[in-house]
C-alpha cells in the first residue's frame, strides 16, 4: 500500500481525527486548561442567550409582575433604609386586594428599633395569606466574630418552611453555618420563605440558581423555586430530588387542564441553568410609589406573582447575566419562577453525546481534508470554515428550538450542546491535517513567514505572504480611522516621579491601552512618549474601522477609570485625551532602504492629531471628526460640539464629543435639550441667549464644553466677528 493511496490517507484522517480527540478531553477535561476552556464554554452560551434576545423580541411577560423600588420611587419616598414598614405594610394589603397569587420580597428585613412599625408588616403579611419573604445564609467567620449557628434563631417556626430530605441528597447541597433573618415574626408570618443568595461562576456572571441550601440539618429552598410551588400548589413533601438530573413533582400549571409532571433539571449541587427570556425589563415593572399610592387599579395584580425589589444600581443588586452586563437580582427570579411555571429550561448535552460530536466532527476534518481534491490550503481551510459555521449555527438552531417536520425532527428550545470544544476539536486536527503536509506542500511558504516574523507585525506578515511586491517602499490610498492618545499634562506629572517609576508607569499604561486598541482589530503604529498612534482599517481591511476606533477609544476611557479606583497613586492624577479621524490616508511601507515601518500618512492624519490636542480646550476626553461620526452609526453615543476651522485645513470641520461613561450619557442627557438650544443661539449670534443657555447646561452636566462656550461667547459679543458669522470658530491653538 503506497502512501499516497486514498486508503492510506483516509486512514491517517481517521487516526488524526482521534488523536485530536484525545489531545482536548485530556487537557480540557482533565489537566490545566479544564478552567480556562469552561470560561470560553460559558461564553458562548452567554452569545447564544443575546443573539436569542435580540432576534426575538420577546413581549412583556404578564404572569410575574415586578414592583420596582425606582428612582422615582426613591425621589418621592426617601431612602429606602428610612422607609417605614407601613410603606411595604400598604402594598402588600393594596396587592392583596387585587387578587394575586403570590407576593415576593426580594429584600430582608432586620428589626425596627419601633417594634409596632414592624407588626404592622408582620399582620399585613399574615392576613395577606401569600407574602413570601426572603431569608439569607452565610459562612461562618471566626475573625469577624461571626461563628457558627447550631440552629435558627430563637422563636423561628422551623417545620413549615424546610425540605426534609434523605441526607444522601442533601450532601450535594451547599452547606452554609449563618442563618442572617432576625426578625423571625415576620418570616412565621410568611406564606413561605426562600433564600436569595446568588452565586455568579468565577467569571462573575450568574447563570445558574441553587434551589436548596442546607442549614443545621434542613434544606432550605431558593425565593423564587418556593414561590412557584406556591402557585402551583405542590406540597414540600411530594418534591422528588435525583442530584445530577432532576426535581420532579405533579402539578396542574398554567394552561393544563390535568396534572402534569414538572422536571427541573439541575446539576450535581442541585443547581438549575436559568432560562433568561430577555433583557431588563421583559417582564412588567410598576414602580413602587405608583403601588404605594394606588396610583394603578389593583386588578393589575389578579392571578399575577409579584415580585419586590429593585433595579437601582445603588441598592446593590444588580447582576451580570448571559443577556446583560447589569441586571436586577429581582428579574433573575422572575425568570426563575417563570421558568418553572411554564417548563422553560435549558438542558445540556450529556457527557456521552458531547463526545460522540466531538469525534465525529473531528474525523470528518480529517478525512475529508487529507483527500486529494482539498489538497489545496486555501480549499481545505474553506472546508474547515464550512464546517464550524454549519455546527455553529446548528448550535444556535437548537438552542433557539428545531423543527423539521419532512424527517420527523423537533427538538424544544433551550437545548445546548458544547461549542468551544468541538470548534478547537475541529482546529486541532486540521493544524495536524496541515502538520502532516508541512514536509512537502507547506514548508517553503512557513519558511517565508518565519523569516518576516522576525521584522514585522503579524498581521502585517500575513499580507506580506499573500502579496509579496508590498515590502517594497510606497503603499495606497485607503480609507481608514486614525486614533490619538495623549496623557493631559504628562510633563509636569512626570517631572513629580522618579525616572524608574516614571518608566513602570508608562509601560502599563501603554501596554494597556494598546491591548485594548488591538482587540478592537486597531494597529498600533507608534508611540510618541506618552502618546500612542494606531490605524483602523489597514493593513487588513475593516468596513467597521470608526466603530470600532471609537469603541477602542471608550474602552480606554473605561480601562483608565478602572485603574483609578483599583490603583493608588499616580493613576488618581491621569486624564487622557483621545481624537479620531476617519478618512483617505495613504497606508503602507515608510522609510528608508535600512529600515522602514507599515505606518500612516496624510491630512487626514494630522487631523485626527489635531482632534486630540482639542480635549484640553473643551475639557472633554473624546474626540471625533465629522466623518467618523457618520461611519460609526448608532455603536457609539455622541453629542454636536463645534463647527471649526483648523489651521493649514481648508474648510470647517465639525466635531462630535463621544460620551465615554454611563455617568456621562445620564448627565449629559439632562442637558441635552438646553445643550442643543444654546448650540443653535451661539450658530445664530445671539450671544445673551447662547451665554443663558450654556450656564444653564453647565450647572446640570458641571464643567466641560459649557464652560469653554460661556467664555466664547463673552468674548464675540464684546467682539463681534467680521462679516457674516457662519458658527466656525478658529482654531489656531494646539
Amino acid at each position: 500500500m503506497q502512501k499516497s493511496s486514498a486508503s492510506y490517507r483516509m486512514l491517517m484522517g481517521v487516526l488524526i481525527g482521534a488523536a485530536s480527540v484525545a489531545v482536548v478531553v485530556l487537557f480540557t477535561d482533565h489537566l490545566f486548561l479544564k478552567s480556562t476552556f469552561d470560561s470560553f464554554e460559558a461564553g458562548s452560551y452567554d452569545l447564544r442567550f443575546r443573539y436569542r434576545s435580540r432576534v426575538f423580541k420577546m413581549h412583556s411577560l404578564s404572569d410575574v409582575v415586578i414592583v420596582d423600588i425606582d428612582q422615582r420611587s426613591i425621589y418621592n419616598l426617601g431612602r429606602i433604609h428610612q422607609w417605614p414598614r407601613w410603606y411595604h405594610a400598604q402594598v402588600i394589603d393594596f396587592v392583596s386586594s387585587g387578587g394575586a397569587k403570590a407576593i415576593g420580597f426580594d429584600m430582608l428585613f432586620d428589626p425596627d428599633r419601633d417594634r409596632s412599625a414592624d407588626e404592622l408588616l408582620i399582620e399585613s403579611t399574615r392576613a395577606s395569606g401569600i407574602a413570601h419573604h426572603a431569608i439569607s445564609f452565610s459562612p461562618a467567620d471566626s475573625l469577624n466574630w461571626l461563628p457558627r449557628m447550631e440552629s435558627e434563631p430563637e422563636g423561628f417556626d422551623v417545620e413549615p418552611f424546610v425540605f426534609r430530605f434523605d441526607a444522601d441528597v442533601r450532601e450535594h447541597f451547599l452547606t452554609l453555618e449563618r442563618f442572617d433573618n432576625e426578625l423571625v415574626d415576620l418570616l412565621n408570618a410568611s406564606r413561605g420563605t426562600g433564600f436569595v443568595n446568588v452565586e455568579p461562576d468565577a467569571d462573575g456572571v450568574v447563570r445558574r440558581i441553587r434551589l436548596f441550601i442546607n442549614f443545621a440539618d434542613r434544606t432550605y429552598p431558593s425565593l423564587g423555586f418556593e414561590i412557584a410551588l406556591a402557585w402551583l400548589g405542590v406540597d414540600k413533601g411530594d418534591v422528588e430530588v435525583k442530584p445530577g438530573e432532576r426535581i420532579s413533582f405533579w402539578a396542574v400549571g398554567p394552561g393544563d387542564t390535568v396534572e402534569t409532571e414538572y422536571a427541573i433539571p439541575i446539576d450535581d449541587e442541585g443547581r438549575v441553568l436559568v432560562d433568561y427570556r430577555g433583557k431588563f425589563n421583559t417582564f412588567r415593572y410598576v414602580p413602587y410609589y405608583d403601588v404605594y399610592k394606588k396610583r394603578l387599579p389593583a386588578q393589575i395584580f389578579k392571578d399575577k406573582i409579584v415580585l419586590v425589589g429593585s433595579s437601582l444600581p445603588a441598592l446593590a443588586d444588580l447582576k451580570s447575566v448571559p443577556v446583560q452586563e447589569l441586571f436586577p437580582g429581582v428579574e433573575i427570579q422572575a425568570n426563575l419562577v417563570h421558568n418553572i411555571l411554564h417548563r422553560n429550561f435549558v438542558r445540556v448535552a450529556g457527557r456521552n453525546l458531547s463526545l460522540a460530536i466531538l469525534l465525529g466532527l473531528s474525523l470528518l476534518v480529517g478525512v475529508v481534508c487529507l483527500m486529494e481534491r482539498f489538497r489545496s490550503l486555501i480549499l481545505s481551510s474553506l472546508f474547515l470554515t464550512a464546517c464550524a459555521a454549519g455546527y455553529t449555527l446548528i448550535a444556535f438552531k437548537l438552542f433557539l428550538g428545531l423543527s423539521i417536520p419532512p424527517v420527523g425532527i423537533s427538538v424544544e428550545p433551550g437545548m445546548t450542546i458544547p461549542m468551544v470544544r468541538p470548534l478547537v476539536t475541529m482546529g486541532l486536527a486540521f493544524l495536524m491535517v496541515v502538520s502532516y503536509r508541512y514536509q512537502t506542500e507547506e514548508r517553503a511558504k512557513k519558511q517565508m513567514k518565519g523569516y518576516f516574523a522576525q521584522y514585522v507585525d503579524a498581521k502585517v506578515v500575513d499580507e506580506i505572504t499573500k502579496s509579496p511586491d508590498k515590502i517594497r517602499l510606497g503603499g495606497e490610498k485607503r480609507e481608514v480611522s486614525l486614533l490619538f492618545a495623549d496623557i493631559r499634562a504628562f510633563t509636569t506629572f512626570s517631572e513629580r516621579l522618579a525616572p524608574e517609576e516614571v518608566a513602570r508607569f508608562l509601560n502599563k499604561y501603554l501596554t494597556l491601552m494598546t491591548g485594548v486598541i488591538t482587540h478592537r482589530g486597531g494597529m498600533l503604529d507608534k508611540y510618541i512618549g506618552d502618546a500612542i498612534v494606531a490605524v483602523f482599517g489597514a493593513p487588513l481591511p475593516n468596513y467597521d474601522h470608526a466603530r470600532d476606533a471609537c469603541l477602542a477609544a471608550v474602552e480606554m476611557i473605561e480601562k483608565l477609570e478602572e485603574l483609578r479606583t483599583s490603583e493608588e497613586s499616580p493613576w488618581d492624577r491621569i486624564n487622557i485625551g483621545v481624537g479620531i479621524n476617519t478618512g483617505e490616508a495613504t497606508v503602507g511601507n515608510m522609510g528608508s532602504d535600512y529600515l522602514f515601518d507599515y505606518t500612516a500618512i496624510g491630512d487626514n492624519v494630522n487631523l485626527a492629531s489635531r482632534l486630540e490636542g482639542l480635549n484640553k480646550f473643551y475639557g472633554t476626553q473624546i474626540l471625533v471628526s465629522e466623518t467618523t461620526r457618520r461611519a460609526a452609526g448608532g455603536a457609539i453615543e455622541a453629542r454636536d460640539l463645534d463647527r471649526i476651522g483648523v489651521k493649514g485645513r481648508v474648510g470647517s470641520v465639525r466635531v462630535f464629543q463621544v460620551l465615554a461613561s454611563d455617568e456621562a450619557r445620564e448627565r449629559i442627557a439632562w442637558s441635552t435639550p438646553v445643550f442643543e438650544g444654546a448650540l443653535d443661539a451661539y450658530r445664530r449670534g445671539e450671544w445673551d441667549r447662547a451665554i443663558s443657555e450654556f450656564e444653564k447646561a453647565l450647572e446640570i452636566e458641571g464643567p466641560g464644553p459649557c464652560r469653554l462656550f460661556v467664555s466664547r461667547c463673552r468674548f464675540l459679543k464684546e467682539h463681534p466677528p467680521e462679516g457674516e458669522w457662519d458658527g466656525c470658530w478658529k482654531m489656531d491653538e494646539k
